[in-house]
């Protein structure tokens, strides 16, 4: 008999003890099919990219987050091109694992 709980105590431990071996996660909630945590975790990491992006933009310009909308726009650049590049391929890796939550 498996418990729900000790699983996700088991991806808890993981993320404290092991917080950038992303394919020990991977692996553990593979194996208990919890593809929503790592459909999550994919999803998250897409979001740090894009908010490091922004905020490095921002100090470039000298203005601070205030919540007020400012536009943005990048300076087309290898880095920041990777970047995005690397955001749209943890969100795809995302949707995937989101759509495998759908077929259970």
């Amino acid at each position: 008999m498996q418990v729900p709980g000790l699983k996700m105590a088991l991806l808890e431990f993981l993320k404290r003890q092991c917080p950038e071996d992303k394919e020990l996660f991977t692996l553990v909630a593979l194996h208990f099919r919890l593809y929503y945590e790592i459909a999550l975790m994919w999803e998250n990491e897409s979001k740090e990219i894009i908010t490091k992006l922004i905020s490095d933009i921002l100090k470039e310009c000298g203005k601070g987050i205030t919540g007020i909308p400012v536009e943005i726009k990048f300076t087309r650049n290898d880095n920041v091109l990777k970047q995005l590049q690397l955001a749209v391929t943890n969100f795809t890796h995302a949707t995937q694992y989101y759509l495998q939550v759908k077929k259970k």
